[in-house]
């Protein structure tokens, strides 16, 4: 905004006092364009407001489409543009009727059945300048018959369910808006709320923690947003940025790396330690809820140029330190394993069988799964696929290396014996189902049949 400064000078009398004030003129939209503000002329595409803003017409439970139009265009101050042009509001009755049919509110000829709870009108402004045109989302607050409004507010992005622990690169010296940023690929990313699952109405949304700055390469962050709905419940997402430049980064934990052929990733030759240096392409994938990055040894340019991938996790620390764990123990992750929040959902990223995991040995049920606590995280794997489940052999029983092959050096494992078993069973390829087995290891295979166990 930019401020003007007026004089009142004498008016030619005894005793006449020089008045000066300003006047604020919004210069914000430079090119012209229509905008909308809120009531404190505060540019806005969304109003904010707790509770939504109330139709207040004669008939409160059976307003007309003139009545909400008119409440939704006195909650907004409408610019056809900074340099005083002309334009107008340009939004009928008839478009309120076509938009609250699609929130399945009854509209019968001019009037409305207004649900219990809330809905969106938008407004559409003009510049008749110009014939530029901007829109602006009004939550309007109903009072009519009852509809189902339960349930916390639900958090997107780019009008898409989203969860926790998602990916995303940003370049280094990129602007970053955790509402609305663009990746190091060039694709936006904008994160809206409504009030649940089942009813469209906008919520607010705000970032509770930003930390980050794309002034350093190599930094990792974690970004929580908070949506909070007219029922005063509210829903948090957490999501990670990890911030690429054109030199070499560091890789914080061992990792195999793979090939992507469409949407099918295969493990590569090519494995990377903790500590290592590679240069991070620009583009990332995500398949099956895993974010993958580029990656090369030699450049950044060959990076982008090439098919080598790792998790975009190994880039990372992955999630914040809760401390110092006491009485932890170290285990080979014996399946590959998804590391988990403490409310059980997924946060992106694996541990992979065979390396070893610190974990705090006490059992914790989420969801009526077990899970061990990763040491010094706050993240979760499944019991399973760390300790294993005992079973006892219903049959006579060999150990199998694959398919069609027995482990060698293994003999005869017999009925009522008991084996640590890990992770869900396995379907081999001739189409029978085996267990991994406590001592099995990429150099020493070992497996039973499920047929075989209680």
């Amino acid at each position: 905004m930019g401020d003007k400064t007026f004089q009142a000078g004498p008016n030619g009398t005894a005793g006449s006092v020089n008045v000066s004030f300003k006047l604020t003129v919004f210069d914000q939209n430079a090119a012209g364009n229509p905008y909308f503000t809120d009531k404190n002329n505060n540019p806005i595409s969304i109003v904010p407001s707790a509770n939504g803003i109330a139709v207040n017409p004669k008939d409160p439970k059976n307003p007309t489409l003139s009545d909400i139009l008119k409440a939704a265009e006195g909650a907004v101050n409408f610019y056809p543009d900074s340099n005083g042009g002309s334009g107008s509001i340009i939004t009928t009755t008839s478009d309120i009727a076509t938009q609250l049919k699609a929130q399945n509110i009854t509209v019968k000829g001019d009037n409305v059945t207004l649900p219990s709870g809330s809905f969106n009108v938008t407004l559409t402004g003009r510049n008749n300048t110009n014939g530029k045109t901007t829109t602006v989302t009004v939550p309007m607050k109903g009072t009519g018959a009852s509809t189902s409004t339960a349930g916390a507010p639900v958090i997107k992005v780019n009008s898409a369910n989203t969860t926790n622990g998602q990916y995303y690169q940003v370049a280094q010296g990129a602007a970053f808006d955790p509402l609305n940023f663009v990746d190091s690929n060039g694709v936006r990313h904008q994160f809206t709320a409504q009030q649940s699952s089942n009813n469209p109405t906008v919520a607010t949304v705000t970032a509770t923690s930003n930390p980050v700055s794309t002034s350093e390469s190599g930094r990792f962050y974690t970004v929580t947003l908070t949506a909070t709905g007219m029922n005063g419940k509210t829903s948090t997402l957490s999501y990670y940025v990890v911030i690429v430049g054109n030199g070499s980064q560091t890789i914080k934990a061992d990792t195999p790396a793979y090939h992507i052929y469409g949407n099918n990733v295969e493990k590569a030759s090519t494995s990377f330690k903790a500590g290592q240096t590679v240069y991070v392409g620009n583009e990332t994938r995500e398949i099956n809820k895993v974010s993958y990055s580029k990656v090369s040894t030699t450049s950044k340019a060959d990076a982008n140029s090439g098919n080598l991938w790792i998790p975009t996790s190994a880039l990372t620390t992955n999630s914040p330190s809760t401390g110092t764990d006491t009485n932890t123990e170290t285990h080979p992750v014996m399946v590959d394993s998804r590391a988990y929040d403490k409310n059980g959902n997924y946060l992106g990223h694996m541990y992979y069988a065979y390396d070893n995991i610190e974990i705090v040995p006490t059992v914790v049920t989420i969801n009526g799964k077990t899970y061990y606590k990763v040491a010094n995280k706050d993240e979760y794997v499944r019991v399973t696929n760390i300790t294993g489940n005992k079973r006892t052999l219903r049959h006579n029983a060999y150990i199998y290396w694959s398919s069609y092959r027995r482990t060698p050096g293994t003999g005869k494992m017999y009925r009522g014996q008991t084996v640590t078993t890990y992770g869900p069973a396995m379907r081999f390829k001739n189409g029978k189902k085996y267990y991994r087995i406590e001592g099995c290891r990429n150099n020493n295979k070992r497996y039973i049949k499920a047929v075989n166990f209680y």
